[in-house]
């Protein structure tokens, strides 16, 4: 099975050599857990590896990420293996964007962030849309998430991140959005001890630890604890 790297070591190690090739993969998280940064890593190793990829914002300007990777010595600016688009609140053709995007430069990865947001979007919308019906809200979500899923899936060679943010009381769309997916990376802030920790929740077709393995975020991006040279 060809296998993608993420560009951490010691989690390509956790997931016997990447993520398999074509799979839709959730990384949930809160805010400032390092979801983006792992994000913009897996992009990075796939321009390394001569690939394209494509990070699709649903809010903020695409410098933004431009400049986070450069603290990292990841050189996007300018670069032609590099593409994104924001989403912004139409999120009606978020997939036939990246379909483009695909057949035009050759897309291998993709990056959502975040799925949460375009939830929050799509909500509205439905809102709208299922007031007076007999068809809730929540039902549509999942309904229409699966779908989203199924359809990024159906990309031939095409591997994706779709950014989830993880809270107790996070909506139903985002939950379903971690069943659907392939596989689910979980990462974890524990602000009294000061650690942040990756555990792979889900990993479809792959022999993967379930304890979390602490990480920290150095200048060139996430290192596992256990990978870090001295």
């Amino acid at each position: 099975m060809e296998r993608v790297k993420t560009g951490v070591t010691g989690l390509d190690d956790m997931l016997s050599g990447g993520i398999p090739n074509g799979f839709v993969l959730a990384v949930a998280g809160g805010p400032g857990s390092g979801k983006s940064i792992l994000a913009t890593q897996f992009i990075w190793q796939g321009i390394q590896q001569n690939e394209d990829g494509l990070f699709i914002l649903l809010s903020g300007e695409g410098n933004e990420v431009i400049a986070q990777a450069s603290q990292f010595g990841y050189q996007l600016d300018n670069n032609p293996k590099f593409h994104f688009f924001i989403q912004g609140g139409d999120t009606e053709n978020m997939t036939e964007q990246i379909q483009r995007h695909i057949e035009q430069f050759g897309i291998r990865r993709v990056v959502i962030d975040s799925i949460s947001l375009f939830n929050v979007y799509q909500r509205a919308q439905r809102e709208t849309a299922t007031r007076g019906s007999n068809y809730s809200a929540d039902a549509l979500a999942s309904k229409d998430n699966r779908m989203i899923i199924d359809e990024i899936r159906s990309y031939k060679d095409v591997t994706t991140m779709v950014l989830v943010e993880d809270y107790d009381s996070m909506p139903i769309e985002d939950k379903v959005i971690k069943f659907a997916c392939d596989g689910v990376i979980k990462i974890s802030v524990n602000s009294v001890l000061g650690i942040r920790s990756i555990t792979v929740e889900k990993m479809r077709e792959t022999n993967h630890p379930l304890t979390a393995s602490a990480f920290e975020i150095t200048q060139t991006g996430i290192v596992l604890r256990s990978m870090k040279s001295d």
